[in-house]
């Protein structure tokens, strides 16, 4: 069974109700496990960040497993390395700088599968997919303004994936398409500003599975 990212964090809550119900049944001290383990939470965002999102695992994947990692060894050895994860990360973040050059100016995108970055920059891109097929936008301290009126969509249903920290999405969709949002937002949201047409009841949807921290996303067309 191929999962998405959606039906493993379903997974992961319907684990964490088990935990607790076999709790109050004595079975387990499931809230003594979670204090001990609760870190392991970042190191499975790390690893469905890089089984999901192959553009930007290199980036934002072993960030997140690296920061579980020092969590879990700062919970379990008399080491005191929380003290050195803010260093790390600003370390690591340079290192990003220095390797990546961020696609942040205006270009043309034709190909099929959307993939978006942006970190500490912001990404403005026109597709022009004949036809697309999905895809994946990401912003992290940054923002980008996708267009994606000159797309082509053949199938019934593609998914677009936003994920937003502390950043902003704008994206743009063709006229003759459906949108359908979903998603998590932490201190975060959406707007989705496309105009209804009654017309368009057999017409293609595009999917959009949000995740915004103290991020947003607004969707027009």
């Amino acid at each position: 069974m191929n999962l998405t990212k959606r039906s493993w964090i379903g997974i992961i809550i319907v684990i964490v109700g088990v935990g607790f119900l076999l709790e109050q049944a004595n079975l387990i001290q499931f809230t003594s496990l979670l204090s001990d383990w609760w870190p392991l939470i970042f190191i499975i965002i790390g690893v469905l960040q890089i089984s999901y999102h192959a553009h930007m695992a290199i980036f934002t994947g072993p960030l997140f497993i690296i920061v579980g990692v020092i969590l879990l060894l700062h919970q379990w050895t008399d080491l005191q390395l929380f003290s050195y994860l803010w260093p790390l990360i600003i370390i690591y973040v340079g290192f990003v700088f220095i390797f990546f050059q961020a696609k942040h100016n205006k270009h043309i995108d034709k190909k099929d599968m959307l993939q978006s970055f942006s970190l500490f920059s912001g990404a403005e891109i026109r597709s022009q997919a004949n036809p697309l097929k999905g895809g994946a936008i990401t912003t992290i301290f940054g923002g980008a303004d996708i267009d994606l009126r000159d797309t082509t969509i053949e199938d019934d249903q593609i998914t677009i994936e936003i994920t937003s920290l502390f950043g902003g999405v704008s994206l743009r969709v063709p006229q003759h398409v459906r949108v359908e949002v979903s998603g998590v937002p932490i201190f975060g949201g959406w707007e989705d500003n496309t105009r209804y047409n009654e017309h368009l009841e057999h017409a293609p949807v595009i999917l959009l599975k949000c995740v915004t921290i103290f991020g947003g996303a607004e969707i027009s067309n």
